[in-house]
């Protein structure tokens, strides 16, 4: 895949180079913002049966051939659209990392270590599974600067 040397993008955000090893605020392009999102997205881990279960409305699409598979779909569209089901939740592990979820699920005020996790856990920055721990803690880092 083609990318633009970096001397190309610091033209045209028209920043010096050096900004992007600082905390200094960039201006971004939405365009340009959301192409780099979407090729992060094409680097991710993906559960495609957990997102086609909850989202039916992808799962007929992907069946009628309005959209190629689920990834296709999730990195066009999903994401942007806050659906849920792309990361493989462990429920086992979730439930034994994050204690106050088994007990909800113990009383039944959340249905499942999954369900948790899209609904709050996602946003809390809990790790879905063991793998995906380093790869939160970096993202937190970088977006809390």
């Amino acid at each position: 895949m083609y990318f633009p040397p970096l001397k190309t993008f610091v033209d045209s955000l028209r920043i010096d180079p050096a900004a992007l090893d600082s905390n200094a605020r960039i201006p971004v392009p939405g365009k340009l913002l959301k192409l780099l999102l979407k090729m992060a997205l094409t680097q991710g881990d993906f559960d495609a049966q957990s997102y086609l279960e909850r989202n039916p409305d992808v799962r007929t699409a992907v069946q009628t051939g309005q959209v190629a598979d689920a990834l296709d779909h999730y990195i066009g569209y999903g994401y942007f659209e806050d659906r849920r089901g792309a990361t493989q939740v462990d429920p086992q592990y979730y439930t034994l990392k994050y204690p106050d979820v088994a007990a909800a699920i113990a009383r039944g005020s959340v249905a499942s270590a999954e369900e948790h996790y899209y609904s709050a856990g996602c946003r809390e920055a809990r790790f879905p599974n063991r793998e995906a721990e380093a790869d939160v803690v970096f993202w937190n880092k970088v977006l809390q600067g």
